[in-house]
């Protein structure tokens, strides 16, 4: 029977689950009672119900659900794969030299994530872009609010600069899911061609369209994609000129596995400034670490007192 309960927002598979297993609040004169076993009558049909969760990336939200609604009597059972570093996603990073930091970022409950990670970005991260003047720096942003707020707030930030001191204050073009192709290829042509120095990239823009950005120098991930193979794409965007152009070494040493992305435009031979990436986690972004740089790996990361970690591709 229909039981007109809507799930909560935000909680549609949560929802689907709290509406199964109750008892009708209406029968008919055709309804044999008999054949009804016991512990249906009593409320307890989700004890004695199979509940089977598959999912080929494993997330809290999921793990939340599957612990509030799988209590069957005979108890409950996860399965989960570990992510050894020869298949995690840094070894698909193809770009040499590239100086890959991952920063913690303290956050006390996971209704606060997303507010702080993008408080981190325009408090701590962006002063400094804006003060040097980078440019060719790509943001990722798997959040499309987190997207919309930061948005808004560089928006806000420019009236202001224009307002007050007469500039333009800090520049920068947007692509979403949302853009038209046109908008978009408006955008691509501003940022490669460094008319604009912030490109506003969403994770789903890049789910729907695989764009392949060019002159990518500076990758800011605020907050990791869901789908470790989205990271490496990020990566290999990257304009990285080789180590025998431009004297000095480009990153931070390692060793490079050389260079297979179709990147065959280089910098401007007088910038030195060497490509880089800087991603922002917290640890309920566990599960998305953990596909990106291992299991073993994450679990050092979240459990060190450490802020800040270094990979070197």
């Amino acid at each position: 029977e229909d039981m007109n309960i809507s799930p909560p927002k935000g909680q549609a598979s949560s929802g689907t689950q709290s509406l199964i297993n109750h008892q009708p609040t209406q029968h008919n004169e055709h309804t044999d009672f008999s054949r009804v076993r016991p512990y249906f009558l009593s409320g307890q049909a989700s004890r004695y119900r199979q509940l089977i969760m598959v999912s080929s990336l494993p997330d809290a939200r999921l793990t939340s659900t599957f612990k509030r609604h799988a209590v069957n009597w005979e108890g409950r059972i996860r399965l989960r794969a570990s992510v050894p570093s020869s298949r995690s996603a840094l070894v698909r990073v193809t770009v040499p030299h590239v100086r890959q930091v991952f920063q913690h970022i303290p956050c006390a409950s996971l209704s606060q994530q997303s507010d702080s990670r993008v408080n981190h970005f325009l408090q701590t991260v962006l002063p400094p872009l804006i003060r040097l003047q980078q440019s060719q720096t790509l943001v990722y942003i798997p959040c499309y609010f987190d997207f919309c707020t930061i948005r808004n707030q560089l928006t806000a930030q420019r009236k202001t600069a224009k307002k007050s001191f007469g500039t333009e204050g800090v520049s920068f073009a947007c692509i979403s899911e949302y853009s038209r192709p046109n908008e978009t290829t408006r955008s691509r042509g501003k940022f490669s061609q460094g008319h604009v120095n912030l490109m506003l990239y969403t994770g789903r823009a890049h789910f729907f369209y695989r764009h392949r950005l060019s002159g990518v120098k500076h990758l800011i991930f605020v907050g990791l994609p869901e789908h470790p193979e989205f990271y490496a794409d990020g990566m290999n965007m990257l304009n990285v000129r080789p180590p025998n152009r431009g004297g000095g070494g480009r990153g931070g040493g390692g060793t490079g596995r050389g260079d297979e992305s179709d990147n065959s435009m280089y910098d401007d031979e007088e910038d030195s400034t060497p490509a880089s990436c800087l991603a922002l986690f917290t640890k309920y972004d566990a599960h998305s670490l953990e596909r990106i740089v291992g299991t073993q790996h994450c679990s050092r990361m979240l459990t060190s007192d450490k802020q800040t970690f270094l990979f070197c591709s």
